[in-house]
């Protein structure tokens, strides 16, 4: 509940880009149907919640892809060559890579504040959040390793005031 107040409110970029292509057309007096592709299954529950439903009508997982085209007998070596004309930016191309958005916030930030140092943590699942959080919290509190996120392996709980383990029985969590 602390964080709150920081949580991004920024929409995913399926949702952005579907929502924007779907403008696109209706701004041209024609309608579109949008498909989104891509690795995660989770998606498909993210499409279907009331305030997105309007803005991506299909999501299949790569797997989903690959099962069509294997049904279908076809062969991308048989396909004709085609120039690629892709309206993102160099940022937006890199969204489906893993880290591609945190990547495009800290090259965004770098350019509007040259010098500005990025932090950035990696977590999967709700576990590693939550952890993440609280070493956030401890570190502001002064608790923590001021000034360097680090993670605590077998050595048990985070470390509390007046706790602190020699730098060896810590870990640095990937930024």
């Amino acid at each position: 509940p602390q964080q709150a107040p920081y949580i991004s409110m920024a929409l995913t970029p399926m949702v952005f880009t579907g929502r924007m292509v779907k403008k696109m057309y209706r701004d041209q007096g024609k309608e579109c149907r949008i498909c989104f592709i891509g690795p995660c299954a989770a998606k498909k529950l993210e499409a279907s919640r009331r305030t997105i439903r309007s803005d991506v009508d299909f999501v299949l997982t790569f797997e989903e892809l690959m099962g069509m085209i294997n049904a279908k007998d076809i062969k991308f070596s048989d396909l004709p060559d085609e120039d690629w004309n892709s309206r993102a930016s160099r940022d937006g191309e890199g969204f489906a890579q893993s880290g591609g958005v945190a990547q495009a916030v800290e090259d965004c930030a770098k350019r509007l504040k040259p010098g500005f140092e990025v932090k950035r943590v990696n977590a999967e699942g709700l576990r590693d959040c939550r952890k993440m959080l609280q070493i956030q919290r401890l570190s502001s509190r002064g608790h923590g390793l001021p000034g360097r996120l680090h993670r605590r392996s077998r050595y048990g709980p985070y470390p509390g005031k007046g706790k602190k383990l020699p730098q060896q029985h810590h870990e640095r969590v990937t930024l």
